[in-house]
């Protein structure tokens, strides 16, 4: 029976059946996985993550019309970041006492009102607003990947985590362009009322999707307070999803200020156009996960991402711009349904909540070390500098993948 209605966390459950991460299948039998909560939770993820993505160009922008600098813009995204980072494992908790669709609901309206917050003119705003989206965000990543997680038989998981993916940038893949063209048309007014109804819709979406099965849980055991916070097993995907998302702030919120400071015109196509490759890149390579393993589609990812971040040290026109962003989206598209998936294979049962926080805070963490590290690095040594370090933390990546190899050769998929 569907629980209808707002999600609130203090009304009692009692139709709730009990599954662990390796029965899954039991949710679908047929091992469908295009059932109606699933879509329903696509298309709540698609409409919060449109609230933050049509922000992405928005906010640096926003930032020295207040008089802020580069470097004050790094700041103001670290701060997203490092919000969302801090709070991800008690958000992790709440969803495994409780249930994930609450906990994505509330995170996408907090997410809608920092959004609306942008249209106050004053220095501090930046500051407000980022902390509220933060709030928000903690909530709305690990329970959008709890409901997948749990949704999703267990023969198509990258499959499951590759559709899961093109929600989240189908919506967001030409909203950034759309941002930058309401700017200049409009001013900021009209983007930050968007976003925040974006985040507002968000929350109601999920209000139809029908009480999902709680993993069953094991055997108390002690534990230390940070392992109940965090899942050891997720952590190795997690670190390739940092390595990977960290350059994402220089590949796309600085994205504008590098074309305007090397002329470069129609900064907006380029966000519409990498958009749509990178939804075409992820319905294929995420079931390519499923087919040829984990390992293989994240070390494809990394080599592809890190030819296109060194090719934007090359990019001084309309055409090597664009190029040097597909080929960045591209493997981008490789790289996150493969460390989705990889979650959804070693979480033991009870601990999802506890899981998708550990990775959706690799997320946080990403952005805001990116966030910071683009703007330093611009201010110090300039735009090329920064994208010779951003290919260097990729490259990492693979070093990551092969020691993990290493360790743990027998458990790693082929």
């Amino acid at each position: 029976m569907a629980e209808k209605g707002f999600p609130l966390p203090w009304r009692r459950r009692r139709d709730v059946t009990t599954v662990s991460t390796e029965a899954s299948d039991a949710f679908s039998p047929s091992g469908k996985l295009w059932t109606r909560s699933f879509a329903l939770v696509c298309l709540a993820a698609c409409f919060a993550y449109s609230s933050t993505s049509i922000l992405g160009p928005i906010i640096p922008l926003r930032v020295v019309d207040l008089g802020g600098s580069s470097a004050t813009a790094g700041i103001v995204i670290a701060i997203f970041g490092a919000i969302g980072f801090i709070l991800r494992p008690l958000a992790g908790r709440l969803i495994d006492a409780w249930k994930a669709t609450g906990v994505f609901a509330y995170g996408s309206v907090l997410v809608g009102l920092g959004s609306l917050s942008w249209l106050v003119p004053s220095g501090v705003t930046p500051y407000f607003a980022q902390i509220a989206t933060g709030v928000g965000w903690s909530g709305v990543g690990p329970g959008g990947q709890s409901m997948v997680g749990i949704l999703t038989p267990a023969t198509r998981r990258g499959e499951a985590a590759g559709y899961y993916q093109v929600a989240l940038t189908a919506g967001p893949a030409a909203l950034p362009a759309l941002g930058l063209w309401l700017l200049d048309a409009n001013g900021f007014a009209i983007v930050f009322l968007l976003a925040g109804l974006l985040g507002f819709f968000g929350a109601f979406a999920v209000v139809g999707i029908e009480s999902q099965p709680r993993p069953v849980r094991p055997a108390q055991r002690s534990q230390s307070f940070l392992s109940a916070l965090f899942e050891k097993e997720a952590l190795l995907p997690s670190s390739f999803v940092l390595l990977s998302i960290s350059t994402g702030p220089a590949t796309t919120s600085f994205l504008p200020l590098l074309a305007r400071d090397r002329g470069i015109d129609n900064v907006a196509a380029i966000f519409l156009i990498g958009g749509v490759v990178a939804v075409v890149a992820q319905l294929t390579l995420g079931r390519a996960s499923d087919r040829i393993g984990r390992d293989a589609s994240l070390f494809v990812g990394f080599v592809i991402s890190a030819v296109g971040i060194f090719l934007f040290t090359q990019a001084t026109t309309f055409v090597t711009l664009l190029l040097a962003s597909l080929i960045y989206r591209v493997g981008g598209a490789a790289i996150t349904p493969a460390a989705m998936a990889m979650v959804m294979d070693r979480t033991p049962a009870g601990r999802q909540g506890a899981a998708w926080a550990t990775f959706s805070a690799s997320f946080q963490l990403a952005f805001m070390v990116g966030g910071l590290l683009s703007g330093f690095i611009i201010s110090a040594a300039g735009y090329n500098a920064l994208y010779l370090t951003c290919t260097a933390l990729t490259v990492s990546g693979l070093g990551v993948l092969g020691l993990s190899r290493r360790m743990a050769p027998a458990t790693m998929q082929s």
